[in-house]
């Protein structure tokens, strides 16, 4: 389950807001300052829904940079963010709004995550 932030976050709290139970959560953005992510991620985190899923996923975040200071990335944001957290986190999965390298997930679909030991190979197995 998953998609843009700005409109999983949008949703808490309504008749629509986003179930992640026992889920893999994808998260995908465009265009927003870090700071506006960690505000998204941080109510994400406040609800629940990070408890509640199985692993998180990050897909393209393009154009989301750091304006204050660029010296503080996606991916440190993310580093810190998520370390203590006790599940798998994989970045960089090409899927969002970037085009045209753009993968389509089955939103939805049943589906396991493989990792090796040393994280070198990642696969996700969609169920037919």
């Amino acid at each position: 389950m998953g998609g843009n932030l700005s409109l999983l976050v949008t949703t808490l709290g309504t008749d629509y807001e986003i179930d992640t139970k026992d889920k893999i959560l994808f998260i995908e953005e465009i265009e927003e300052e870090i700071s506006r992510i960690d505000r998204m991620m941080t109510h994400l985190k406040l609800s629940g829904k990070l408890d509640d899923c199985r692993a998180v996923l990050f897909g393209n975040f393009d154009g989301c940079e750091n304006t204050y200071d660029p010296n503080y990335t996606l991916d440190d944001f993310l580093n810190n963010f998520f370390k203590d957290f006790k599940k798998p986190v994989i970045t960089g999965i090409e899927c969002g709004h970037k085009k045209p390298d753009l993968v389509t997930l089955p939103l939805g679909a049943e589906c396991t995550i493989n990792i090796d030991k040393n994280f070198d190979n990642i696969k996700i197995y969609f169920k037919k």
